[in-house]
Order: C-alpha cells, then sequence, then structure tokens
C-alpha cells in the first residue's frame, strides 16, 4: 500500500490519490462521477472473469 501511495503522493494535492483534480465546489461531483467509472470498470473486470456477484467499490 506505501509504494500505491509514493505513486500517487503530490504534496501540492491535498487529497491521497488524484481523484479529485480541482478545488472549485466540485469536489463531490468528481468523486462520484470516478466511483461511477470505476465500478463500471469493476463490472467489466467481473464479466471478463465470469464472476457472478457485484464488485462495487463503494
Amino acid at each position: 500500500m506505501e509504494a500505491i501511495a509514493n505513486k500517487y503522493f503530490d504534496s501540492n494535492n491535498p487529497f491521497l490519490f488524484p481523484i479529485i483534480t480541482k478545488e472549485d465546489g466540485t469536489e463531490r461531483n468528481q468523486y462520484l462521477n470516478k466511483t461511477m467509472l470505476i465500478n463500471r470498470y469493476l463490472k467489466k473486470i467481473a464479466e471478463l472473469a465470469k464472476i457472478p456477484i457485484p464488485l462495487p467499490c463503494t
């Protein structure tokens, strides 16, 4: 986990991962949009791996 955190760490960004890219009042929407995108990717991965249960990130 430390290697992953170090890879994405940016001292200019108050967030650990670069999911929130702008601090302009849209942070919540940015987070929700990325969450939906990740869930779509996880759904596709589950389909390709023939996993019959959902793999949501939240």
